[in-house]
């Protein structure tokens, strides 16, 4: 409508809040768990947020301590992933607590970025069970000092990539079950204080099982290794990683087959820079058989039988019968063992190999008496002594005349 030269326009609604992001923002006044989540009325638990969320939402939080376990109970997409983020890379919320972390268990396509944990002790700070789709990137996870289990644990886990800021780790950065595959860890920072409490058998990057991927990452510190592979973490390739000093390994194979190993940089390690080990051979014994369980008042009544008792209490003895057949016995030192820089491998040990030879026992040698297990004399290596020559042939002495 012209009126005047002027222009009258009708008013619109107002626009709607955007329904696909959900705030958390523990310190404002107006925040309820109860709301609906918008800048006005956010959240004031990311968990309440993360029952909230559908597929395709972020779930953006605001800058402030958060004392909470949050259990992700909520799936995506491949084309609408759940989204867990800070509201900006300056202002990262932090989740703190001796149980402060994430937990998704038996979901997928989800995502969680730019969020700080910190002080976790007795669980992962990011423990992902049975779930694939699943993007961790960048934040920080700083474990606590005494912390007795890995940064971030992933079970049965497939599809995912990891990529996080572990700043303090004493037991391990990131753990890759035997049913995780189709993981791949790229362009993260793994590390722990040198000068604080470390495991012996800590690792920055533990791969247990084949078909993962290790690429530009940054590992430092680590007491058995930055990069550690299990016998059975087949295929796995672990290219392009800058790792830093640190008192274990750099890499450290321990017979997986088929891997990659290839353009890293290994600093200021106190032991090898890379390390790959064959697989121990199986054990020459082998036993067959089954056992039946019964009772009995007394092991006599089964004599002479190879037979094994149990005193379940002072009336009935529980007696087990053995049928087995036994090729050869092994012990703890008839184990093999790897024979560092001999070229050789894995060598079973001598006794393992031919029987040990007969000596003379030490209370024959104390006694005089012989030893039942006689020993062969050693060969006399004595050389005799050279005998004087004849008198005859000595020539006589005479005294020099004096000078004059």
């Amino acid at each position: 409508m012209l009126i005047c030269g002027a222009v009258l326009g009708v008013a619109g609604p107002a626009r709607a809040a955007d329904e696909t992001i959900l705030y958390v923002q523990r310190t404002s006044a107006t925040c309820t768990d109860s709301g609906p989540g918008t800048t006005a009325q956010p959240f004031c638990t990311i968990g309440a947020a993360a029952a909230a969320v559908s597929a395709g939402q972020t779930v953006v939080i605001g800058a402030g301590n958060y004392p909470e376990r949050i259990a992700v109970a909520k799936s995506g997409t491949p084309d609408q992933p759940i989204t867990f983020r800070s509201v900006s890379a300056g202002a990262l919320p932090m989740i703190v607590g001796p149980t402060a972390g994430f937990v998704i268990d038996g979901q997928h396509d989800i995502k969680i970025l730019n969020v700080r944990i910190d002080g976790t002790e007795a669980v992962p700070a990011i423990d992902i069970r049975a779930s694939s789709g699943i993007t961790v990137q960048a934040g920080s996870i700083q474990m606590a000092s005494w912390a007795t289990a890995p940064a971030i644990r992933l079970a049965s886990v497939t599809r995912s990539w990891m990529g996080p800021f572990v700043r303090r780790a004493p037991v391990g950065g990131i753990t890759l079950d035997a049913n995780t595959t189709g993981v791949e860890v790229r362009s993260g920072l793994f590390s722990t204080p040198v000068d604080g409490y470390m495991r012996s058998d800590s690792a920055g990057i533990r791969v247990t099982a084949p078909g993962n991927t290790v690429v530009d990452n940054i590992v430092s510190a680590f007491g058995e290794a930055a990069i550690a592979l299990e016998p059975d973490a087949a295929g796995t390739l672990v290219v392009n990683n800058s790792i830093g000093g640190g008192p274990g390994f750099g890499i450290r194979n321990r017979g997986a087959t088929g891997t990659a190993i290839t353009n890293n940089t290994v600093l200021d390690r106190c032991r090898d820079g890379i390390r790959v080990e064959g697989r121990p051979p199986a054990s020459p014994c082998k036993t067959t058989g089954s056992s039946s369980t019964a009772t009995s008042a007394s092991p006599t009544a089964l004599a002479g039988r190879r037979t094994a008792w149990r005193s379940a209490s002072t009336a009935v003895r529980s007696v087990t019968r053995w049928s087995t057949t036994t090729t050869c016995t092994t012990s703890t030192r008839t184990r093999p063992r790897f024979m560092r820089g001999t070229g050789y491998g894995w060598v079973w040990p001598r006794s393992a190999r031919r029987p040990a030879r007969p000596r003379t026992t030490g209370r024959a040698k104390a006694s005089g008496m012989s030893s039942t297990r006689r020993t062969r004399p050693l060969p006399d290596t004595r050389r005799p002594l050279a005998t004087a020559p004849p008198a005859s042939t000595i020539p006589a002495y005479r005294t020099p005349a004096p000078d004059r």
